[in-house]
């Protein structure tokens, strides 16, 4: 009886554990996504330099 009450109380603990590292997984994966979607749209509202830049090394390759 004794050594089941003990697993009993140490199991909450170990879920408690569980469910915070599973929540800040959770969180910087959505943070991270956040960032992702938030430069794929900086670089779709305006051109960068770069990618001119690259264009026109590219025009002159081919040409």
């Amino acid at each position: 009886m004794i050594g089941t009450l003990k697993s009993k109380r140490h199991r909450p603990r170990f879920e408690s554990t569980e469910t915070y590292v599973s929540k800040f997984i959770f969180v910087l994966t959505v943070i991270l996504n956040s960032l992702q979607i938030a430069r794929y749209w900086v670089l779709s509202t305006k051109p960068l330099p770069q990618l001119e830049h690259q264009r026109s090394a590219n025009a002159a390759l081919n040409n």
